[in-house]
């Protein structure tokens, strides 16, 4: 059996128009064709059915649409009928019934509109034409408009019973059936008049919350009435699906009865089920209800595989169904046995027993397997939640996870950062190593340079010193400036958010009043308008009045005149009296229409204050709403302003470390700088030591392994003080970098102060690169000097045994002249060889010093051939050439050393490299993986959870239509072709 749900569409935000136009306008048609229709409305008590059902949702109801579609269709059937102009007509009415069912009892919902009748005298009864109906019901009719239906659906959805009892309320087990009864009469111009009469139902049937208990166990707990409907509604659903699949099978039905006699609900419902009549079931389906969703599924999926029959109600069949309902009767009528059958009574009496015997023992297993599965469902529950419960911790871990690797990978960043830093500093040290051989290979040039610049060298260091010793001391100073600088921008700070609340605040009433007063100004302006107005007009009548009286007046001066006169000046008077009169009156009308005015216009300004007043609430609420917003605001930005703070205080402990750290490293430069002087001490000494002694290879070799183990040392130290600089650096980094956004100027200040430090830093390492290379380049000179002091005092010894043999020689000379001539010559050719020789080496000394000079351009020194050669200045300076070629010897080897250990320590580098990268390529496919598996497990357990219920739903609609509901909103509309 296919056990697979097909729908024809899903509605993401449905209403009952999309439910119209998708499922009810294909019923609509088959009912003005003649065929009965029904709407199934199935769900539990959390679904709300009733109300989508009856109850105007969104000013519109199921009900109300399938009315609505009905007298559309009519009327437009009625029109294109008599527009044809045959001499044809076409009529048609609709009336209504409406009916509940509760504890097997039926109540008239519309007995307010009718003859009111007791639920006694309401019955079931066999109709000829529409099958079952209820007998004694009040049928109103014929309905003119849809303001009328919706008029009487409300009243008998108020009458439905809404009382409580002690298993719940009555919605929860009470049904109710709303029939519209169409009559369709239609008179051709050549024939006789024809009538056509269909039924629509619409069924709110009991909520299926009790269908995930036993049906033995709901009766013991709740009684036998309460939920008879319900149980009877599952039976015959059950079993007409079992009969539909046996003759779709092939197969003998008669082992299966359906029991439509077990209830008044499913009496009435014999021809929706299995009968004459097209059915739509609506399924409500509510997020959340895991055993109601599930028992209103499994009857659906029933109720999909019932066959209906439905035909057009046309003469011929309702000849048909009275000829059928009369043989009905006549065989209902005959007695219930016979003679014959007497003999078989008791073995029917045995059947009926074993099958007994069987029922009960098959309830009884069912009763069993029940409470097994029950069990089962309670075990799969707290599997599932220790399912939860273990996913939750794994996701928890999995967190945790990727938070350590994105720990890990922010080190690995910094590591390789590190690494750049290191492969730039040992490039750097390569170049200084370079220059110091170049300038190595210089200061033995710069020999008798040097001896004069001693003074000035010893002075700049001291001045060196001393500049240290200011930037220092300026170093503390802006310590102190930075501390009160972020004392003061804290305070500033402070100061202006609490300034920038009042400006707000003030902007805020300056804004209200500032709208207020210009709408009084307004209405001031116009009420002193019209008061203008009025003192005008009322001076002017002053002014007619006074002149009034004046005449009067003169008149009366005038008294005295003849009688002629006085009569006619009596006359005039009793005019301008009259007319005084007039004017008064009018006066008085006029001051009745302005104080009428006045009296308007006081009310129009009490309602447009009271409007005010109104909409100065309003803005009130409005500005009370923006308040609390902004309090929330305001006490967000305080938790960031103490998160800042805090942070603050953090970059402030570090700085205040940082500088400690920077004291500590002046104080070490400086006993570095008195170690390097007392070293340079040392060498001095120690090569007026060694230039006492004899063996100058060795003393030289062994100034040499000191000053390169010296060398070693600082360079060492300079190493180590540079990574705790760098390191100090990137904490710097780090802490600014998590500091917040709000607090720019403070991270500027900071960045200021980092960037003259770093300048400090930079100068204080030039100087002490500068001190090295002054060192070195005294110390080599100062080997020089020694080399040469050594030879100066050589050549002065053996100038002065030359001397001495000049001298001698002499004496000789003075002494064997007058007698000797011979030897005199020859005592004087060797007096010249001598003088010669001293030359020689004058000579030799010379070119040495411009040797040293200028090495580049004069590799070589060549003999002139005018000069004789002499053996023993050639020998010095093989000599002096040996030891030149042992040191530089020395010096490269060293260079040899020192590379191999650079290459060692890049390979080491580039293999760390290399294990970081290859362990963040490992981390990142790790994490991806994670992530994939999340998303798998989430879907599985999604996937788990919905269908479960629902994998055993079958799609062979027959004929009939399901409908889902989810949430109330989400509408499924699933439907077959072969209704009709």
């Amino acid at each position: 059996m296919d056990t697979t749900l097909r729908v024809d569409h899903v509605f993401q935000q449905g209403n009952e128009a999309d439910i119209t136009e998708r499922s009810l306008d294909s019923l609509v048609k088959a009912c003005t064709d003649g065929v009965n229709v029904a709407v199934l409305g199935i769900g539990t008590s959390r679904s709300n059915k009733q109300e989508y059902l009856f109850q105007r949702v969104r000013d519109v109801s199921i009900a109300s649409a399938v009315f609505d579609a009905l007298s559309s269709t009519l009327d437009n059937k009625q029109r294109t009928i008599n527009a044809q102009g045959k001499k044809a007509s076409f009529s048609w009415t609709v009336t209504m019934t409406f009916a509940e069912f509760y504890e097997e009892r039926i109540s008239n919902l519309l007995a307010s509109l009718g003859r009111s009748n007791t639920s006694e005298d309401l019955c079931i009864e066999d109709d000829e034409l529409t099958g079952r109906t209820i007998r004694g019901l009040t049928e109103v009719g014929p309905i003119a408009s849809l303001s009328n239906f919706n008029q009487l659906l409300e009243t008998g959805r108020r009458a439905r019973s809404t009382m409580s009892g002690v298993y719940g309320s009555a919605s929860e087990f009470s049904s109710a059936v709303l029939r519209m009864n169409v009559t369709q009469q239609y008179t051709p111009a050549d024939g006789p008049s024809q009538q056509l009469v269909s039924v629509f139902d619409v069924y709110d049937l009991p909520a299926t919350d009790r269908l995930d208990k036993p049906a033995n166990v709901v009766r013991l707990t709740e009684g036998p009435l309460l939920n008879k409907a319900l149980l009877a509604l599952k039976d015959v659903v059950d079993n007409a699906a079992r009969i539909s699949n046996n003759v779709g099978a092939k197969e003998p039905s008669g082992s299966y009865c359906v029991p439509y006699e077990e209830s008044v609900v499913t009496q009435l419902l014999r021809e929706s089920i299995g009968g004459n009549c097209v059915t739509l079931g609506i399924i409500f389906v509510v997020p959340g209800d895991y055993p109601g969703t599930r028992a209103t599924i499994e009857l659906g999926r029933s109720l999909a595989q019932i066959h209906n029959f439905p035909l057009v109600n046309s003469e011929m069949l309702r000849g048909l169904l009275r000829r059928q309902h009369r043989e009905l009767a006549y065989f209902r009528s005959l007695p219930t046995s016979t003679a014959g059958e007497s003999a078989n009574s008791d073995v029917y009496v045995q059947k009926a027993h074993q099958l007994e015997g069987k029922y009960t023992q098959e309830t009884w297993e069912k009763q069993l397997l029940r409470e097994e599965k029950e069990k089962l469902a309670l075990s799969v529950s707290e599997l599932k939640l220790k399912y939860q419960e273990l996913f939750n911790n794994e996701i928890g871990l999995r967190k945790e996870l990727l938070t350590c690797e994105q720990d890990k990978l922010a080190l690995s960043k910094a590591f390789v950062e590190f690494q750049i830093q290191a492969n730039e500093q040992l490039q750097a040290f390569d170049n200084e190593k370079f220059e110091l051989q170049n300038k190595l290979i210089q200061a033995e040039q710069m020999v008798l340079e040097i001896q004069d610049d001693d003074s000035k060298k010893a002075a700049q260091i001291q001045d060196l010193c001393k500049k240290m010793d200011d930037m220092v001391r300026e170093k503390k100073t802006m310590s102190e400036e930075m501390v009160l600088v972020q004392k003061h921008a804290s305070v500033v700070e402070q100061t202006r958010e609490k300034e920038s609340k009042k400006n707000q605040q003030l902007s805020l009433e300056l804004v209200v009043l500032v709208n207020q007063k210009q709408a009084h100004q307004v209405e001031m302006e116009a009420m002193s308008a019209r008061l203008l107005s009025a003192h005008k007009e009322l001076d002017e009548e002053r002014r007619t009045n006074a002149m009034l009286t004046h005449e009067n007046e003169t008149l009366k001066s005038l008294k005295s005149a003849p009688d002629v006169q006085v009569d006619a000046m009596k006359k005039e008077v009793m005019k301008m009296e009259l007319e005084m009169e007039r004017t008064q009156l009018q006066l008085r009308t006029l001051k009745v229409e302005k104080e009428k005015e006045m009296a308007e216009a006081i009310q129009e300004k009490l309602i447009q204050i009271e409007r005010l007043e109104k909409a100065v609430e309003i803005e009130k609420l409005n500005a009370s709403n923006t308040k609390t917003s902004l309090e929330f605001r305001v006490e967000r930005l305080e938790m960031d302003l103490g998160k800042a703070n805090d942070d603050n205080r953090d970059l402030n402990a570090l700085l205040k470390t940082k500088i400690q750290e920077h004291e500590e490293l002046v104080l070490l430069n400086e006993q570095l700088a008195h170690e390097n002087q007392s070293q340079v001490d040392e060498f001095r000494l120690k090569l007026t030591i060694l230039s006492s002694r004899e063996e100058k290879s060795a003393s030289l070799s062994e100034v040499i392994h000191t000053y390169q183990s010296r060398e070693k040392s600082l360079r060492q130290q300079l190493a180590a003080t540079q990574h705790r600089l760098h390191r100090l650096l990137l904490q710097q980094f780090s802490a600014a970098s998590s500091s917040d956004a709000s607090q720019e100027p403070l991270t500027e200040r900071l960045t200021e102060l980092d960037e003259t430090i770093k300048s400090l830093r930079d100068k204080l390492s030039s100087s002490e690169q500068q001190l090295v290379l002054e060192l070195e380049k005294q110390t080599s000179l100062a080997l020089t000097i020694s080399q040469l002091e050594q030879q100066n005092a050589k050549l002065v010894r053996e100038k002065e045994q030359l001397g001495d043999d000049a001298r001698r020689m002499q004496e000789k000379k003075s002494t064997m002249s007058n007698g000797q001539p011979d030897q005199y010559l020859e005592m004087k050719r060797m007096q010249d060889q001598l003088l010669q020789q001293i030359a020689e080496v004058k000579r030799l000394t010379m070119l040495k010093q411009a040797l040293r000079k200028a090495p580049a351009e004069s590799p070589t020194i060549t003999a002139s051939p005018e000069r004789p050669s002499l053996e023993r200045p050639a020998a010095q300076q093989s000599d002096l050439n040996r030891e030149v070629d042992e040191i530089v010897r020395a010096l490269t080897n060293d260079k040899q050393i020192l590379e191999k250990k650079l290459e060692e320590q890049k390979m080491h580098f580039n293999r760390a490299l290399e294990d970081v990268e290859r362990r963040c390529a490992e981390l990142l496919t790790q994490n991806v993986m994670l992530k994939e598996e999340n998303q798998i497990m989430q879907r599985h357990v999604k996937v788990c959870i919905c269908l479960r219920s629902f994998m055993e739903v079958p799609t062979s609609f027959g004929n009939m239509h399901l409908t889902w509901l989810m949430d109330s909103r989400i509408w499924l509309n699933g439907c077959t072709d072969n209704d009709r």
